[in-house]
C-alpha cells in the first residue's frame, strides 16, 4: 500500500477491514483498491493495524 501511495509507512496510518469495507485512514478504499488486495481481505475478513510514532498495533479476528 506505500507503494501505491495509500499510505506512508514512515507515518501515521490506519487499515481496517470490517463489514467487507477496507477503510485506510477512517476512508472507505476505492472498490478498485479493495479489490487489488482482495485475496488478502478474503482471509482475513476483520482486522486492524494502526501505526502511530511511537507504536504498532494489529488486532487480526
Amino acid at each position: 500500500m506505500d507503494k501505491d501511495g495509500l499510505i506512508n509507512k514512515k507515518g501515521n496510518y490506519t487499515l481496517q477491514h470490517k463489514n467487507g469495507e477496507l477503510l485506510i485512514n477512517g476512508k472507505k478504499a476505492a472498490d478498485q483498491v479493495a479489490e487489488k488486495y482482495r485475496s488478502f481481505l478474503d482471509k482475513h475478513p476483520k482486522f486492524k493495524i494502526e501505526k502511530t510514532d511511537d507504536d504498532f498495533d494489529m488486532d487480526l479476528d
